[in-house]
């Protein structure tokens, strides 16, 4: 099974987003082994759903650095808009072996699968 999925995001301030899959993993030990040479300087969405709880640092923003790894030693938690929300939620739900398998609360889990959670 793979840590994460990276999909193309339609969003002016994101290239692409990474959703962790498995808690297991160490968060930093994952996000150290993706490679996006191509998107050197670019802003890259990580969603922590999975690994972290929807909670205040379920998004992290991170920039691409020149050998083309995401720079840890600079990243923010940051909150989304509805749209990016969205997209996220719809990644997850079409996980519904990992979604079942995170560390989310039941009512959670439910709430992503019946398309009907909100942040906020």
């Amino acid at each position: 099974m793979n840590n994460y999925l990276i999909n193309n995001i339609k969003a002016t301030e994101f290239k692409k987003i990474i959703t962790l899959l498995d808690y297991e993993k160490k968060l930093s030990e994952v996000l150290k082994s993706i490679n996006l040479s191509s998107l050197k300087g670019k802003t890259i969405l990580i969603d922590a759903a999975l690994v972290s709880g929807i909670n205040k640092y379920r998004f992290i923003e991170s920039e691409v650095n020149d050998e083309g790894y995401l720079n840890l030693n600079e990243y923010r938690y940051i909150d989304v808009d509805l749209n990016i929300l969205e997209f996220a939620n719809n990644i997850i739900r079409n996980n519904p072996d990992q979604l079942n398998n995170s560390i989310l609360t039941i009512p959670q889990k439910e709430e992503i699968s019946d398309c009907s959670y909100s942040f906020g």
